[in-house]
């Protein structure tokens, strides 16, 4: 008999009293991804829970642009952090290794 796969619950596990800890099944999808645009000039990648509260951050940290585009739908924020890190770095290549004007580090952390 093959193993369990790593997200399997085995009953054996239940009558032992082990604790199990369910990563990838019942991960929230909670996360936005978006981006700051000045014209057609990104400013800023980022990744929240709350866009419109995030927006407004933004806005009050004086940040300049014109539209925020949310990319795709809600992810997990694991998901969304690999993406932000990814989407700065390909910013990168295709910008002489300068980062987008408002993110502070190629990570998005």
């Amino acid at each position: 008999m093959a193993p369990p796969h790593k997200d399997q619950v085995m009953p054996q596990d239940l009558r032992r009293g082990k604790t199990l800890i369910l990563c990838n099944m019942a991960q929230n999808r909670d996360t936005s991804k978006y981006v700051l645009r000045q014209g057609n000039k990104i400013v800023y990648v980022g990744i929240t829970n709350d866009l419109e509260r995030r927006t407004a951050e933004h806005e009050r940290e004086g940040m300049k642009f014109t539209a925020v585009d949310k990319i795709g739908r809600q992810t997990t924020r694991e998901a969304a952090e690999d993406w932000e890190t990814a989407r700065i770095h390909q910013y990168q290549e295709n910008h002489g290794g300068e980062t987008p004007m408002y993110n502070q580090n190629s990570s998005g952390k």
